[in-house]
């Protein structure tokens, strides 16, 4: 592994969690926490990267890329939506804000984005599943269905160029022909542009590290990527976002790899056990979230001391419920789908979910 892409997993993970605990009080202090969001343009960008790398150097057909990422994202996202829907159906005066109709739980389940219904914070991305968070794995699988068809095409320069093309050509539809429609609108937004970077980092990282001179240059990359991303989020509407956001998020993953190469990686167990964990967390966070909001609502802790209070067990929480579902079910089941599937396309599936990306090589 890229043992900074995997600690860049992490922190990603927890500015959304921040984000989305924020977003609880309402006032300044949403949207001060709302910055936090940028960690999803990290995930996007992170996305393209790997799937260069996933994919190198291999001979891979679409059944077995698409297996891959089946395994990948649907086992845990289907347990939590289901789960949620269930609780809804139980006791739905406790989980009031999620409905209990067959459409939106079918949609949901196999990622159909539909226009939100809950709460006024929940609609600040116009998609709306079940599971909140949901609405950038829309995105995930979309980007993984144009990958997968790619896969058709021999000749590997012609796979990459075809999903540049289409997702350049979506943005650009989306632009100019300004649709009206909520699918549309969805499908031509300029977040897919942080997809593309990422492809275009991992065709061309070689070269572009090589002109990073020293760990110094590495590390402003990082410094300036991450504080202009966060100092960026809120102050262009979300219309164009991939074209202001995304090239701060590439920038910071672009250090984060120029500092690996120059031989400065992270090896805390922790951060790269949270970055492992980082899909589990990105789901749960919003339930374990919530439960921490409201079981400290009453602690006699005011003010600024307060809200730290909160906001600390509300991350360590998201961490430790997140930790342990990869390591308990997300893992566990993940290498069972593995072992049952059908010899050939399970040996190739086992490769690819989880590659083994080689460290860059320092000169």
């Amino acid at each position: 592994m890229i043992k900074n892409i995997q600690a860049l997993r992490a922190v990603a993970a927890l500015l959304v969690v921040v984000d989305h605990w924020a977003a609880l009080y309402g006032g300044w202090f949403q949207r001060l926490g709302a910055i936090g969001a940028v960690g999803v343009d990290i995930f996007f960008v992170i996305s393209g990267f790997v799937m260069i790398h996933a994919t190198a150097g291999r001979t891979i057909s679409p059944a077995r890329f698409a297996v891959s990422r089946i395994i990948r994202i649907v086992p845990l996202y289907w347990t939590f939506t289901i789960a949620l829907f269930l609780g809804a159906v139980i006791a739905p005066n406790v989980i009031r804000s999620t409905t209990t109709d067959l459409a939106p739980l079918l949609k949901s389940l196999f990622f159909v984005p539909y226009e939100p219904y809950g709460p006024a914070w929940a609609r600040r991305t116009q998609v709306s599943p079940l599971l909140f968070t949901g609405w950038t794995l829309n995105y995930e699988m979309f980007f993984y269905a144009i990958f997968a068809l790619s896969l058709f095409l021999r000749n590997v320069f012609w796979q990459r160029a075809a999903v540049l093309v289409v997702l350049g050509a979506l943005v650009v539809i989306g632009l100019v022909g300004r649709p009206t429609g909520f699918l549309m609108k969805f499908y031509t937004a300029s977040l897919l542009l942080e997809f593309a970077y990422g492809m275009v980092l991992g065709m061309f990282a070689e070269q572009w590290l090589r002109l990073i001179p020293n760990r110094g240059v590495a590390w402003a990359f990082v410094a300036v990527g991450l504080s202009l991303l966060l100092a960026m989020m809120g102050i262009f509407p979300v219309s164009i976002r991939g074209y202001v956001l995304g090239p701060f998020a590439l920038l910071t993953v672009v250090g984060a790899l120029a500092l690996e190469r120059q031989g400065v990686a992270v090896r805390s167990r922790l951060w790269l056990l949270l970055g492992a964990a980082s899909y589990a967390i990105y789901l749960v966070h919003l339930l374990s979230t919530v439960i921490v909001v409201k079981a400290l609502a009453h602690v006699p802790v005011p003010g600024p001391a307060g809200v730290t209070v909160r906001g600390v067990t509300t991350v360590v929480a998201a961490c430790g419920i997140g930790v342990a579902i990869h390591l308990l079910y997300e893992r566990p089941l993940g290498r069972w789908l593995q072992e049952r599937l059908p010899a050939r396309i399970g040996r190739a599936a086992g490769k690819i979910a989880a590659p083994v990306i080689p460290a860059m090589p320092r000169e």
